[in-house]
């Protein structure tokens, strides 16, 4: 059983630094290719999904650290699945639904946090102000108040390069 939490563990290590590698490429390279931009994102979150759905029956100290994996990883995997099938029709909304499964997952980290104070952990702060980040991009994405592509795209390769040093 220990072999195969920390397995899970390095997975989820990986799959996070994946996402924040692809992160940081799309912040410098705002104008990479959409449709790539697409299946990539979709192949990711398919197997970042199946992650969390193994690490969700994972049992940490607190019950923290994937407390809401199940829900996550589900939702990653139908989200994944339809940016690979349907990319054209994705394309047109992907900010809009980036944004609603970045604020998903960073309401559930505002929570973790908040449950991690109230176990005496040391670093909670640091989850919530990463969380509060991501909300806040995660609002300007679903609302896109400048309409520029080049700004969206760096807007979510951030939240996603957060996202993925807050999963690390």
């Amino acid at each position: 059983k220990m072999s195969f939490i920390k397995r899970m563990k390095y997975i989820y290590l990986m799959m996070s630094s994946m996402i924040t590698v692809l992160g940081i490429y799309m912040f410098i390279e705002p104008d990479i290719s959409s449709l790539l931009l697409c299946k990539s994102c979709g192949i990711i979150l398919i197997v970042f999904g199946i992650v969390r759905i193994f690490c969700y029956f994972i049992d940490d100290q607190y019950d923290l650290a994937f407390q809401f994996d199940l829900l996550l990883g589900i939702t990653s995997i139908i989200v994944g699945t339809l940016m690979i099938i349907r990319p054209d029709h994705i394309l047109t909304i992907l900010p809009i639904i980036l944004g609603i499964f970045v604020l998903i997952d960073a309401l559930s980290k505002i929570q973790t946090s908040i449950d991690a104070k109230q176990f005496g952990l040391k670093n909670w702060w640091i989850i919530l102000l990463l969380a509060i980040i991501n909300s806040i991009f995660a609002f300007i994405l679903i609302f896109d108040p400048l309409k520029s592509s080049l700004f969206i795209m760096r807007i979510m390769g951030l939240m996603m390069m957060l996202d993925g040093i807050g999963n690390i």
